[in-house]
């Protein structure tokens, strides 16, 4: 009988002893937008493994449910979704495909504003009632701060719904950190220590980009702070650095303008002097394009509102920079 040699049998033992190691879990996170995936990547690390509902560049107003959904979404022990009203038909294909695992919402314990399509006659704003823009003063430091109230969109009070596009304003994407991290230290406790540093650094540059952010609108004069958009997305951006927003439609791309609405967006581009009018990369551009043109003004490159993907803007932090560096070119 032949035997193994002393260091022959020495490894065989370690290999079976490291066999014999459970391999520790690494949460599976199902998130409901890119926006989403990537603040749970940047927090999560190399300790947690992500699948999105929603292709880079896809409208998540639009979400339709596919049979690989319900596979991911049984094999998940987090469902992280921005909340608001965003997606009902992913908490419906949560709640009828057998998913065990924890919701998340990322918007939990922000004061919501109030959007929607404006079927009503537009305020006509005179050149020196731009709104101002909030304090400079950061409050990215707490996850908790509620933002200003919103800037109506009618002289007639019309019923509204919550806006769901709270991650245009970086002191809210620090709320949606602060529920991810802690969501992601239940699920995993033994990495608690990497999510909370992880997002501690995150907070410092939503700090740095806010700081970044107010410094470039300085440059656009208070007139010409208006944003005319093909949809009501951006609200909060607007709340927080003294916009005044004119959409299209409403809170969804779904949302269907009137002629009464269109002639009246028109007349106040001509009458505002407004340059530019915006349309998001998750919209079909034909209409904002032709208010653009019977308006005699341009239409500005596409803003990242609703998803991330493009090269260059694959990240929250990437979009919000190109969305501002765009702004500030058509407006200024």
């Amino acid at each position: 009988m032949r035997f193994l040699s002393p260091f022959l049998l020495f490894l065989v033992i370690a290999a079976i002893g490291i066999a014999g190691e459970p391999t520790p879990h690494i949460p599976v996170v199902v998130t409901a937008n890119t926006i989403l995936d990537d603040l749970v990547r940047q927090i999560g690390g190399a300790q947690v493994s992500t699948r999105c509902l929603v292709a880079p560049g896809a409208d998540p107003h639009t979400f339709e449910p596919r049979p690989s959904d319900v596979k991911q979404l049984v094999a998940a022990d987090v469902l992280v979704v921005n909340g608001l009203g965003l997606e009902p038909a992913i908490m419906k294909l949560a709640e009828n495909c057998g998913f065990r695992g924890v919701i998340v919402v990322a918007s939990a314990g922000i004061a919501p504003r109030c959007g929607g399509c404006n079927h009503e006659p537009l305020a006509t704003p005179s050149s020196s009632s731009a709104p101002e823009p909030a304090p400079a003063q950061s409050k990215i430091g707490n996850p908790k701060s509620e933002i200003p109230s919103p800037t109506p969109h009618s002289a007639i009070p019309i019923p509204q719904s919550p806006d769901p596009h709270a991650w245009q304003a970086p002191s809210n994407v620090a709320v949606y950190v602060a529920n991810i991290r802690d969501a992601l230290t239940r699920a995993h406790p033994a990495e608690a220590a990497g999510y909370q540093a992880r997002a501690s650094a995150y907070l410092t540059e939503l700090t740095e980009l806010d700081r970044w952010v107010r410094e470039q609108i300085a440059t656009i004069p208070p007139a010409r702070r208006r944003l005319v958009t093909s949809h009501d997305t951006l609200g909060y951006f607007a709340d927080v650095y003294g916009f005044q927003t004119v959409p299209v439609g409403g809170l969804s791309t779904s949302a269907e303008p009137n002629a009464r609405d269109v002639a009246a967006i028109i007349d106040l581009i001509r009458r505002e002097q407004v340059p530019a009018v915006f349309f998001e990369l998750t919209s079909n551009p034909k209409l904002i394009r032709q208010i653009g043109t019977d308006a005699g003004v341009r239409l500005a490159e596409p803003l990242f509102t609703d998803s991330l993907g493009a090269p260059g803007c694959t990240t929250y932090l990437e979009a919000m920079r190109t969305n501002v560096s765009r702004i500030v070119a058509a407006l200024r």
